[in-house]
């Protein structure tokens, strides 16, 4: 699933919803529940992967500052283009989750930049 978080895709989306904690926690249930689901630990937060539904989400545990949160980064792709879709639900308050996907939104900025070809002198317009 390496293309959802290291792709350098356009990103669209960075939306979220308010929710209670129990909503988010029978959420995340659920995704660890869909046939295919595959899940990891990291430090502060679970990565479930379902490449079936090309999508990942990152589901925070108690010590991540943005808890309790689920995080959604999907492929959307037609005919012409791809494009990396995040969204979110949370039981946090706006400001917190409002500053976790804005960190996403500069690491996939990040990211983008640095993969874009360098331009030569040459490219430069005048």
């Amino acid at each position: 699933m390496q293309l959802l978080n290291g792709s350098g895709l356009p990103t669209r989306g960075y939306r979220f919803e308010r929710t209670t904690e129990t909503a988010l926690s029978a959420m995340a249930q659920s995704l660890r529940a869909r046939h295919g689901a595959q899940s990891s630990d990291a430090q502060s937060v679970t990565l479930i992967e379902v490449d079936a539904e090309d999508t990942a989400y990152l589901v925070t545990r108690p010590g991540h500052f943005a808890h309790p949160s689920i995080l959604r980064r999907r492929l959307l792709a037609d005919a012409r283009t791809r494009c990396i879709d995040v969204d979110g639900h949370t039981a946090a308050s706006d400001a917190i989750m409002q500053k976790w996907m804005a960190q996403f939104m500069e690491q996939d900025a990040q990211l983008q930049r640095a993969l874009r070809p360098a331009q030569t002198d040459r490219d430069r317009p005048q």
